[in-house]
């Protein structure tokens, strides 16, 4: 589904925005685009939407909004003043020049070594985009619901053309093996072949024709679509699996169908469930 989920993440020394975009997608692709300084983090981002969404694909942004270095200096002035005396202490006693310990190299052994090197990055980054997959979601939902009540609708209406299309097909087998009966025994003298076995290659032929397996079928497919639109777990591609089924029963209706009536409403049943196709590429 078509979301949008933006956060934005203040520490002391950096403040960052995270946005999550969604498009359908029948399967499930992550595109980053981030600054350098999160690269380590790209897989852990994957891992963690993957966790959260099913389908579709997923663009994150995340962008620095406010990158002050001297803040975070300015918290770590203790900090950096202690370890500066430590290491030239240490230059002294093993008789190399003080001078080598400058602020790069106290930075560079720091046991913080600022915002991006810090334990708790993964945190605040976590934190984040949780907080902007919380609003997608809230989106999606939303669009979800609206494509719920369109597929129940469509559902329904699928079964009452599907209850025209049972009703009108009960005589069909019968209707024409008495017609067929009737042309043939026109055409075909007794001395030729024998009432009982042109009645049963009568019979075998308007066999052929019964749809009342297909239609069995169809109602059981819809009973579990149905059961799956409640289901609170992922039922995208079940949902998918079962419209081509369907698909199939109707094209085997179509192809059997002797009744032009029958042929109209077949045709109107797998435009629908066409209908309801597109609309399920945008469930999870």
């Amino acid at each position: 589904m078509t979301a949008f989920g933006r956060s934005v993440v203040k520490t002391k020394s950096r403040s960052f925005s995270i946005e999550i975009q969604s498009v359908n997608s029948r399967f499930f692709v992550v595109q980053s685009v981030l600054p350098k300084e999160f690269f380590s983090y790209e897989f852990a981002i994957k891992k963690l939407l993957i966790e959260k969404v099913a389908r579709g694909q997923l663009t994150v942004m995340i962008k620095i909004v406010q990158d002050d270095e001297k803040a975070w200096v300015l918290e770590k002035k203790k900090e950096l003043k202690k370890n500066k005396q430590k290491w030239e202490n240490l230059c002294q006693d093993l008789g190399y020049d003080k001078k080598c310990v400058d602020f790069a190299f106290l930075i560079d052994r720091s046991e913080d070594k600022g915002f991006f090197k810090e334990e708790k990055c993964w945190s605040y980054l976590e934190q984040g985009l949780l907080e902007a997959l919380d609003a997608l979601m809230v989106m999606k939902k939303q669009e979800g619901d609206k494509l719920l009540v369109d597929i129940k609708k469509r559902l329904s209406y699928i079964r009452e053309l599907l209850e025209k299309v049972e009703k009108e097909s009960k005589n069909q087998p019968q209707l024409l093996q008495a017609k067929l009966h009737e042309k043939l025994s026109k055409l075909i003298s007794d001395d030729e072949v024998s009432k009982l076995d042109l009645t049963r290659e009568i019979a075998l032929l308007a066999s052929k024709v019964d749809i009342n397996e297909e239609i069995i079928r169809m109602h059981a497919h819809l009973d579990a679509f149905t059961a799956f639109i409640k289901e609170k777990e992922s039922a995208g591609r079940k949902m998918e699996f079962l419209l081509q089924e369907m698909v199939r029963e109707i094209n085997t209706m179509a192809s059997k169908a002797q009744n032009a009536l029958i042929s109209t409403l077949v045709v109107e049943i797998k435009s629908e469930i066409e209908k309801i196709k597109e609309q399920v590429q945008n469930i999870e």
